[in-house]
């Protein structure tokens, strides 16, 4: 099975071929044992990435929701399947994951984010399909039931099973691209400001424990943290998006 080359990259990326340093890659098990990014692909056979966070809710349903789009339209183990967490993510979150919500697919760490930095991927959840040649055939959301962070409707398009369905029966997948909402993927360490009027831990902090920290703590019903200066920073395009959708 092979999907047709569709030029749906940044000008950064080939066509929709997988960038050479893919196969490479390193990951890590929750047992802290490494394998190459390239292991997760089966030759003649597609492979679904799913690209998650420990700490989102999106991705929290996407554990379950990712087999369920499956079933819509493939027979069980024809699409080989594999987790992907980010790199703020650890051993002891795929622990978490799995006696909560029972994955039906490996998860692996990706500690530095290489993998999702050179397959664009930059929210949680997002799903890259590749298919039995190793060529990217789709990459996206699972369906469009959340249109904006907080503002959910009714399942219009079944992106995934589209894709999968496109890729079985030979076609080219008819949308190869779509946008994913979730929660932001970290790719670079936030820098403190040398200079300017105000200061984290002095100005901003206070606000925060006042107003947030109560629910977005380590182990709190919020669902991330706004404890200290690089969750704050982290989620702060989240957190205002939210705020302005009313959701917080």
């Amino acid at each position: 099975l092979a999907c047709v080359l569709v030029n749906f990259w940044s000008p950064t990326v080939p066509a929709s071929e997988l960038p050479q340093e893919f196969a490479s890659t390193m990951l890590a098990t929750s047992e802290g044992k490494k394998l190459k990014a390239g292991d997760l692909l089966k030759p003649g056979r597609p492979t679904l990435l799913a690209f998650l966070g420990a700490d989102c809710p999106l991705s929290q349903m996407a554990i379950t929701g990712i087999p369920e789009a499956l079933r819509k339209v493939s027979s069980q183990d024809s699409v080989a399947v594999a987790g992907i967490l980010v790199a703020r993510d650890d051993a002891a979150d795929i622990h978490r994951l799995t006696r909560e919500y029972k994955p039906s697919f490996p998860l692996h760490l990706d500690e530095t984010n290489k993998l999702h930095s050179i397959l664009g991927v930059k929210v949680v959840p997002t799903v890259v399909l590749i298919d039995g040649k190793g060529t990217v055939c789709y990459r996206g959301r699972i369906d469009d039931r959340v249109e904006t962070l907080g503002k959910r409707s009714k399942v219009r398009r079944n992106d995934l099973a589209e894709a999968v369905a496109d890729l079985m029966a030979g076609r080219s997948v008819r949308v190869p691209i779509t946008e994913a909402v979730g929660c932001p993927v970290e790719n670079q360490k936030p820098e403190a400001s040398p200079s300017g009027p105000l200061e984290f831990y002095r100005d901003i902090q206070p606000i925060l424990f006042s107003n947030c920290v109560v629910c977005h703590q380590p182990g709190g019903t919020g669902p991330f943290s706004l404890v200290g200066y690089e969750d704050a920073t982290l989620w702060l395009p989240t957190g205002l998006e939210l705020v302005a959708n009313k959701v917080m």
